[in-house]
């Protein structure tokens, strides 16, 4: 799972109360918002990380099965952590 924190025209990603978007990659160019597919998720990587061992199976199982909604030539990518 590659996951991608991002800004879309100079502000944050959809339902960030810090100021990151969270992208969960579904192929070299496509990703998900994780946000939009997961709003009970933390919104940043960080709070994900803090939600101990199982945050990648909550991550997964949010995403599964969604198509992308975003690509990255359309979004700047920020630092991930």
């Amino acid at each position: 799972m590659r996951l991608i924190t991002y800004r879309t025209s100079g502000t944050a990603g959809t339902g960030s109360a810090e100021g990151t978007g969270v992208g969960v990659m579904v192929d070299d160019k496509n990703f998900v918002d994780l946000a939009k597919q997961a709003p009970n998720l933390p919104k940043t990587i960080r709070g994900l990380l803090e939600l101990g061992d199982n945050w990648q199976s909550q991550v997964e199982k949010a995403v599964k099965g969604k198509a992308a909604d975003n690509a990255i030539d359309t979004v700047t990518l920020d630092p991930v952590v």
